[in-house]
């Protein structure tokens, strides 16, 4: 074979297997199975008073498993980063809650000391996890966190940033 025939044929064989990992990455294949659970707000912008919607979607197939007692954690903006509020932490973790493939609501109700800062919705989740047990003693496969985009509560909407 020449020069010319084996470098012919080299490139061919690494423009074929770019242009397949290229096609397989856009088909999904690169996708992680940690990226099918999300969590959002149904809004940005709320009212002191205002309930804040909290939609889960698990598209995993198979059930998630959150923290017993309480499912989400709320997050403030402070000192450049994101710190858990005060007095959101539980006495007793519970047993782990069963979420099964789809959408699960939950609801915050915010409070005067949650007005005018960034805040966010974090929640952890356990993939794989022995049933009846604590989240942290379950003997999970894998864990996640996922996390809101951030929001306010204002005391009204006219009010300015």
């Amino acid at each position: 074979m020449s020069r010319t025939a084996s470098l012919s044929s080299r490139i061919l064989f690494f423009s074929a297997l770019a242009s397949s990992l290229l096609w397989g990455l856009s088909a999904g294949a690169g996708e992680s199975k940690l990226d099918s659970v999300q969590v959002d707000t149904n809004r940005r912008t709320y009212v002191l008073g205002d309930q804040v919607e909290i939609s889960l979607e698990n598209r995993r197939g198979e059930d998630i498993y959150l923290v017993g007692c309480q499912p989400y954690q709320v997050e403030r903006f402070g000192e450049d980063r994101y710190l858990p509020l005060p007095g959101e932490d539980c006495v007793a973790e519970g047993e782990a809650q069963a979420v099964s493939a789809g959408e699960t609501k939950f609801v915050f109700h915010p409070a005067k000391e949650h007005l005018d800062v960034p805040l966010r919705i974090s929640v952890v989740y356990g993939i794989g996890c022995s049933p009846k047990r604590a989240l942290s003693q379950a003997r999970c496969r894998d864990f996640g966190t996922v996390r809101t985009p951030s929001f306010r509560v204002r005391l009204s909407l006219e009010e300015k940033p």
